[in-house]
């Protein structure tokens, strides 16, 4: 197929196109983008789609909206950041105001690192073409009227077909910035009237802190950080005072904190000890952080190393601090189905049925015996007098239980925001004051007070009520198993 016949097709294809059939989000995908597509020539194997919400992050994705991703490779194994060309928002045909749609797309552009993003209604098409330093240009902002003239239709075709766009080579780009930047450093030091007008832009250095929040400057870079709180997962935003990336801001989730910037802490730039650097020459550095790449100077990136020492420090002391005060070291930490906590060990289903039975018939409410302790909480155990909260106890049945007549259930010691809600209203140190027999239970404490008080106490409960001995009923409900040690 020759060019002019492939252009042909798509001027067809595009002036038989009625927007007025859209009637949602799926129809734009639908009708609209996978045929404009292929008609620009993308192999269907090339595409794949993506849930927004599996990479959201406290600004972005808010609605699990599907996106479209085409790559310069049919294979599979091979689609990634390297080879990604084109990422597709569709959005819903009744919403005309787009600016937030370009704020996403723009976010998932960067994390994927495609050279265009393109957000659409379905008849307004906006097309950003993504440069360096999170930064774009608008390439085309059109409407489907417009498309279908023939002349605009060619333009259109011409920029963004699929032999065209996988030609483009990402390492010429950077090659590129860097000696675009290697020049603008050296204009910059070469006046000394501009660089002290630069300097004068400096951050002013400072570290700050409230609650979990912690705010590290040096003069070239800022980190914003949320600590992370009882195991759950923090975050950072970083930026530089360099008019040269004015606006860029650059968000790291928890995975991205721990796996990038944890390595080579307190070691210099030019040791080749940080996973996110690697050095150009002695004056300048690639940086990779997240999805974005940047290069800095030396002084630019000494500064980054030194606010991401000091935030990673107390990143880490974070997570070890709560790892001691809730003592979880021997535990297995799940998160799942927005349920955080440690495996304890394992019960038979039947022990764990009469464990959260027991619950009922000794609501807090119900009586003032040594037992009636607990508050009626779903299918988890709350263990409490309606006045302070000890522990809460969950369940995490085995995914074959419908399999295996004597399957096992996971007890967690489950991490509840009503019972660590006291972080957000007292210091730290305060809230550690509070962990005790008395006041919040530890995961330590809680696995022995359930082997050795209250399990015994259910077994006798219930023998009694059913007329067989404890040995008869614990033969029935036994086999308690942990991952660290056997349980007798």
């Amino acid at each position: 197929m020759t060019i002019a016949e492939s252009i042909k097709k798509f001027i067809t294809w595009i002036q038989g196109f009625d927007h007025r059939v859209l009637q949602n989000e799926d129809d734009v995908k639908k009708r609209l983008i996978l045929p404009m597509f292929h008609y620009l020539c993308y192999p269907e194997i090339c595409h794949r789609e993506y849930s927004l919400k599996t990479y959201q992050s406290e600004t972005y994705a808010k609605n699990p909206e599907i996106a479209q991703i085409y790559f310069a490779t049919d294979d599979v194994k091979k689609q990634n950041t390297d080879t990604s060309l084109i990422f597709v928002e569709a959005i819903e045909p009744q919403q005309t105001k787009l600016n937030e749609a370009i704020e996403q797309a723009r976010f998932y552009s960067n994390h994927f690192k495609t050279l265009f993003f393109i957000v659409t209604n379905g008849y307004n098409i906006k097309v950003f073409q993504r440069l360096h330093y999170n930064r774009e240009e608008l390439v085309f902002d059109t409407n489907i009227d417009t498309l279908k003239n023939n002349d605009f239709a060619s333009k259109f075709y011409n920029k963004l077909n699929f032999d065209l766009v996988k030609n483009i080579d990402k390492n010429t780009i950077d090659i590129l910035t860097y000696t675009k930047c290697n020049l603008i450093e050296k204009l910059i030091t070469r006046d000394p009237d501009l660089q002290y007008f630069l300097e004068k832009c400096d951050f002013e250095p400072s570290i700050t802190r409230e609650g979990c929040h912690l705010v590290v400057v040096k003069p070239k870079v800022a980190i914003a950080c949320n600590l992370p709180q009882a195991f759950g997962e923090g975050n950072c935003q970083i930026e530089f005072s360099s008019i040269l990336f004015k606006g860029l801001k650059i968000h790291l989730n928890h995975q991205d904190i721990l796996g990038q910037l944890m390595t080579g802490l307190h070691t210099h730039p030019n040791w080749g000890c940080r996973r996110f650097l690697k050095e150009l020459d002695k004056n300048n550095f690639t940086v990779y952080l997240g999805q974005i790449t940047v290069i800095l100077s030396k002084l630019e990136a000494t500064d980054l190393c030194l606010c991401i020492d000091e935030v990673c420090q107390r990143y880490k002391n974070s997570i070890i601090e709560f790892e001691n005060a809730l003592e979880t070291w021997d535990f297995e930490f799940v998160n799942f189905s927005e349920v955080r906590g440690f495996i304890l060990f394992s019960v038979r289903q039947e022990l764990w049925k009469l464990m959260q039975q027991f619950t009922k018939e000794f609501d807090y409410k119900k009586g003032k015996s040594e037992w009636h302790i607990f508050h009626r909480e779903n299918i988890s155990i709350r263990v409490s007098r309606g006045i302070r909260d000890h522990a809460f106890i969950f369940p995490k049945f085995d995914r074959d239980l419908s399999l295996l007549p004597s399957n096992q259930v996971n007890i967690l010691y489950e991490l509840n925001d009503i019972n660590l809600q006291s972080i957000e209203t007292a210091k730290f140190s305060l809230w550690q004051q509070d962990i005790g027999v008395r006041g919040t239970w530890t995961a330590k404490y809680t696995k022995q007070w359930l082997l050795d008080k209250y399990i015994p106490q259910v077994i006798k409960y219930y023998s009694n009520k059913s007329q067989l001995s404890e040995s008869e009923l614990l033969a029935k409900i036994t086999n308690y198993r942990s991952e660290s040690a056997p349980i007798k």
